[in-house]
């Protein structure tokens, strides 16, 4: 019997499955209104905190970050399906960009996992803050502070990397079986992509 998910045997899965390209963009899409929660859920966590706040800032704050995100999120997803299609995959006659596609939607999935840590973890640190925006200088350098103690938390960190090497596996698994190149071909490609991955979560977070 085929594997259910490519997270444990990328391989096997995509190998034997027939709807995978279907459920790889059901599992980007999972990933994508989860992330869209947790965003919204984070950031309302910190608006809570907030006093002095002028009417309106809230919603308008809402209206961007939220479908600034998800734009975000999908040309991600192309891009890291773009690395691996044309560059995991070189010189491949056999795999298409929507197998990549596919492939990256499942490589989501481990970020997904580790989404309701983050924002427990987020949520312990946010509840203790009290935030005055009277001072608009001081108010963007507080939120400043917040998104960087957030993000280069020792456990957000970890749950960070954890996602991200587990992510590379999927992504060298499924490709070479997809695009049928070697193992190492693939991973080479998921090796740059976890590592610009740290790297933006670092820089983010300073």
């Amino acid at each position: 019997m085929p594997p259910r998910t490519p997270l444990f045997d990328p391989g096997g899965y995509f190998s034997a499955r027939e709807n995978a390209r279907r459920d790889g963009l059901l599992a980007f899409a999972l990933f994508g209104a989860a992330n869209l929660v947790f965003i919204y859920a984070v950031v309302r966590l910190v608006f809570d905190q907030v006093t002095g706040l002028p009417q309106g800032v809230r919603s308008q704050a809402f209206s961007i970050v939220i479908p600034m995100t998800a734009f975000s999120l999908v040309i991600a997803w192309l891009v890291v399906a773009a690395v691996m299609h044309w560059l995991g995959g070189s010189g491949s006659s056999t795999g298409t960009f929507g197998d990549a596609l596919a492939v990256a939607g499942w490589a989501y999935v481990p970020d997904l996992l580790g989404l309701p840590l983050k924002y427990l973890f987020a949520r312990s640190k946010i509840e203790s803050l009290s935030i005055d925006a009277t001072d608009p200088s001081q108010f963007a350098a507080e939120v400043e502070a917040v998104q960087a103690e957030l993000g280069l938390a020792v456990v957000p960190l970890l749950v960070q990397v954890v996602a991200v090497g587990w992510s590379v596996y999927v992504l060298a698994g499924g490709t070479a079986e997809t695009h049928d190149v070697s193992l190492e071909s693939a991973a080479g490609a998921a090796a740059l992509i976890g590592i610009g991955s740290v790297t933006l979560t670092l820089l983010n977070g300073l």
